[in-house]
């Protein structure tokens, strides 16, 4: 069988396809015409970008670890998530910096109070 998606040969019994990942359900014979790849087919739903989100997210992490140590890590974590469903390494790093910033901004603060008691 062929992937009507990206055009792999998939096996009979798939139900994704192991190149794109796509389901195959659809891909079965239709009024005795068989499946065919089409370089123009438009899937109906278009692919979720994650990129945008993710870099806005890390960037306010950095900026927010400075200011506030837990919403940086927080808005970190929620970046990374971002990042790792759309691959993006860029967002990625700049999560885990995020992350890292509000961590040692938070036991600078905790080493400050602790000096003035």
């Amino acid at each position: 069988m062929i992937c009507r998606h990206c055009g792999a040969n998939i096996p009979n019994n798939s139900v994704f396809c192991p190149s794109c990942n796509e389901s195959v359900i659809g891909n079965q014979q239709e009024n005795g015409v068989p499946p065919y790849y089409d370089p123009n087919f438009q899937n109906s739903q278009p692919k979720k970008s994650y990129y945008v989100p993710a870099l806005v997210l890390a960037i306010i992490s950095i900026v927010a670890a400075l200011l506030v140590p837990i919403a940086g890590i927080a808005l970190g974590i929620v970046s990374i998530v971002l990042a790792l469903k759309g691959k993006d390494r860029i967002s990625l790093f700049m999560g885990a910096v995020g992350i890292g910033i509000g961590v040692v901004t938070w036991i600078i603060n905790i080493i400050i109070l602790l000096g003035a008691v």
